[in-house]
């Protein structure tokens, strides 16, 4: 600005004077300039009138990479030529993306459309050795270094970028600085983010670098790892001036900062429970500016309905420069105020008006629900497993406050076509422990089979009705194999808490070591009762009748209450099923199937078979056989002591549709091939009458 107002000048004064008063101008000018000079230096209280201060944030260097790697930077690392860094350009020639779990989307930094960096050991293992994970994967060295940046007139300076990344094991995502380019101090990226979990996209990147390389002509910044590893995305970088005053919410507690099990509280909890509950809020507050911050505290505001039940701020305390300080508010909070949302936000504040406040808050919410417990938010973003070679278990901490019973237990899995689902015709086992015993569940529900219409959602299964005295309780699931995973979502990821989630692998004793998982937060919920839970439900029942042959079938489908559904059949001659289709209606007359939901709802409908049903009127002394049965297509039918004559054979599938009819003569017996190889699997059954009309009827399974 100085310069500025001095050139005009001279210009405009250089046009309205002779020669001969050049000197006499000069010195007005050199007088105007340190007057000038000196009013700067008052109101900006600077004591070199060489100094000019730059305000917080200002961008010092910066790097899109608009226009690729930059000239001047250099790869390096043991595998550089088999795993370097790449420029990535969405939908380019030259766009690269993480292998895992399929393709990893491209990162939404804010210059993301005119390229990003990229490391892709997943893809390079997968290329280099057949495949991105197992027994032939190796951890792969990579760099990237930065050309020499002169930041000789900025002595503070702060680094930052934004990243998206996902990694295996526990390695550092290392980011270095240095002045020479051969002595480096190195910092981990990564955060709390764990492992098997993508990070946020993006994620920001951000440390006070100023001891190390503010001021240096040549500073340096290198990217790299060497690990298990699938993909790590760049972009954005740049130095920054950092605030004098600014300090982070690190971390928020809702049972005091000693109590690391609650660094989250539930995502939803049951109403009952909730009114017995007490949340004790406490914080971690870090002080990353350049100055000691004086009555620095946490306050913390909840919100239910809009409106404010709840503040209250911790002790005031110095929190001196690169200081992280633990405090706990000392006023509880009950969240007794009815079912609903409430909403939590922590913020760190001080004396002085923080320059960076981007990083003050933490804003968290839960939901108080009629029955329902659960630690996941509801949006699935990853599928975690476990490297089980068998079966696998996986179970969820929650706290039963008041005596109460649990209705059922729910988990989430990934969707079938990303390979991680769980498949029609897989098994699954849900368990409830107390904590203090995790051989010997008091409720479980075991070997249920998927169904079709349990594929891609919820899977939800009643538990055994059995009392819950107050105290903590383990509730999860059993997987028969080592392909499936269950459902996470890696913002919550990146915060399990200690000992809230527990995982067994290769399982095959009740008493194998059980060990606990801070790098993801499986989707399982848990249901306790509710008097109220089938008010205004409503469970239908539609039906279909296959009643034109000679052993009838009832196929239902059912609607409202909650999935899955158990079901009870009764009817003529005291007729009784569980299966929801029934296959083996041999009377006339009225069925009657009782639906019943997780939840204890039921649904009733009567339906009549009013057709042709009949069985055994033929007789053969029990001699009739089918074998084998099931079979795959070929069998033979057999019976002895059997009145000479001729015989009408005739086979119908469960629609009632006729597939066979054959002519059997018969002298004394029957002995009888039967070549159905190219029909369909399913259930069929076989009917042998004589000329006049008896019958008798067997079912049969092709598989």
């Amino acid at each position: 600005m100085k310069k500025f107002i001095l050139v005009t000048i001279g210009s405009f004064l250089g046009l309205q004077i002779s020669a001969q008063s050049i000197q006499k101008v000069e010195m007005e000018m050199q007088s105007l300039s340190v007057e000038i000079a000196d009013q700067e230096l008052v109101k900006n209280n600077l004591k070199s009138p060489t100094a000019i201060p730059e305000a917080a944030g200002d961008t010092i260097w910066y790097e899109d990479f608009g226009g690729g790697i930059p000239a001047g930077w250099t790869l390096g690392g043991a595998d550089v030529s088999d795993c370097p860094w790449k420029y990535s350009l969405v939908g380019g020639s030259g766009y690269f993306n993480g292998s895992y779990p399929a393709a990893a989307d491209p990162m939404t930094s804010a210059t993301a459309a005119n390229g990003f960096l990229l490391c892709d050991p997943d893809s390079a293992n997968q290329s280099l050795y057949g495949q991105p994970s197992g027994a032939n994967y190796v951890y792969l060295e990579s760099n990237i270094t930065t050309a020499a940046i002169d930041l000789s007139a900025h002595p503070a300076v702060r680094l930052e970028f934004e990243q998206f990344f996902r990694y295996n094991n526990s390695p550092t995502l290392d980011v270095s600085v240095s002045t020479d380019g051969t002595n480096w101090t190195t910092f981990d990226a990564k955060g709390t983010v764990g492992a098997n979990t993508a990070s946020p996209d993006p994620m920001t990147f951000s440390m006070d670098v100023s001891s190390l390389v503010g001021g240096s002509s040549t500073a340096y910044v290198r990217i790299g790892w060497s690990a298990r590893v699938y993909f790590w995305m760049i972009d954005d970088i740049r130095f920054v001036v950092p605030p004098a005053n600014d300090q982070a919410m690190n971390q928020e507690y809702y049972n005091g900062y000693q109590d690391s099990t609650y660094s989250l509280y539930y995502k939803r909890i049951p109403v009952r429970h909730a009114n017995m509950d007490t949340i004790n809020f406490g914080g971690v507050m870090e002080n990353v500016g350049s100055v000691d911050q004086t009555n620095s505290i946490i306050t913390v505001d909840v919100d239910y309905n809009a409106a404010n039940v709840y503040s209250q701020t911790s002790t005031p305390i110095t929190n001196a420069v690169g200081g992280i300080d633990s405090v706990n508010i000392t006023t509880p909070f009950y969240p007794n105020n009815g079912t609903g949302v409430y909403t939590v936000n922590f913020e760190v504040s001080s004396d002085s008006v923080d320059g960076s406040s981007f990083n003050n808050t933490i804003l968290d919410s839960f939901a108080v629900t009629t029955n329902e417990y659960a630690r996941d938010n509801g949006f699935l973003t990853n599928g975690n497993w476990y490297n089980a070679t068998s079966d696998w278990e996986m179970l969820n901490l929650y706290e039963i406050n008041e005596a109460d019973t649990c209705a059922a237990i729910s988990v989430r899995f990934p969707v079938f076509s990303s390979g991680r689902g769980l498949a029609e015709g897989d098994a699954l086992s849900y368990y409830l422990y107390r904590d203090s015993d995790l051989e010997n569940p008091v409720a479980k529900n075991e070997f249920h089979i998927v169904t079709a219409a349990e594929v891609d959602t919820w899977i939800t299964l009643p538990m055994p009705v059995t009392t819950l005295t107050p105290g903590y309780y383990y509730a999860g699931f059993k997987i028969y194999n080592d392909n499936s995973a269950v459902a996470s979502n890696g913002e919550l990821n990146a915060k399990t808490p200690p000992f809230s989630v527990l995982v067994r692998v290769d399982a095959t004793s009740a008493s194998d070591q059980w060990s606990y998982t801070t790098s993801l937060t499986p989707f399982i919920r848990m249901y306790t009762s509710d008097p109220d839970a089938c008010n205004g439900v409503v469970i239908s029942v539609v039906d279909t009748v296959y009643d034109q042959q000679a052993i009838g079938a009832i196929n239902i489908g059912v609607t409202g209450g909650t999935p899955g559904y158990s079901y009870s059949w009764t009817g003529p001659n005291g007729y009784a099923s569980s299966a929801q289709n029934p296959d083996d209606i041999q009377n006339q007359g009225l069925y009657t199937v009782v639906v019943t939901d997780v939840f204890g709802c039921t649904g009733t409908k009567g339906i009549t078979v009013a057709g042709i049903v009949t069985v055994n009127e033929l007789g053969f002394d029990n001699s009739l056989s089918l074998f084998p049965n099931p079979n795959s297509g070929t069998f033979k039918l057999t019976a002895s002591n059997v009145e000479n004559g001729s015989y009408t054979m005739n086979v119908r599938n469960v629609l009632g549709q006729v597939i066979l009819v054959k002519t059997i003569s018969a002298n004394g017996s029957i002995s009888e091939d039967v070549n159905l190889s190219k029909v369909e699997k399913g259930v069929y059954f076989l009917e042998i009458s004589n000329e006049t009309g008896h019958k008798s009827v067997l079912k049969f399974i092709i598989e």
